[in-house]
């Protein structure tokens, strides 16, 4: 059974939130000009998700 925080969120609910935000994160950096190492280091995604946002922008 998934845990479920003090708001009602599941576990499942909260990391696909985390993940989402990181996107939206590493792709302000990305449009800022941040290297793929500082991305990487700040939002914990890897290479090739960033690199992979990268060519959709």
């Amino acid at each position: 059974m998934e845990k479920v925080d003090e708001l009602g969120l599941k576990d499942k609910q909260i990391k696909e939130g985390e993940q989402r935000r990181q996107i939206r994160v590493a792709k302000r950096m990305l449009k800022k000009g941040f290297s793929i190492e500082d991305i990487m280091d700040t939002t914990e995604l890897s290479r090739e998700e960033i690199l992979t946002l990268q060519e959709k922008l």
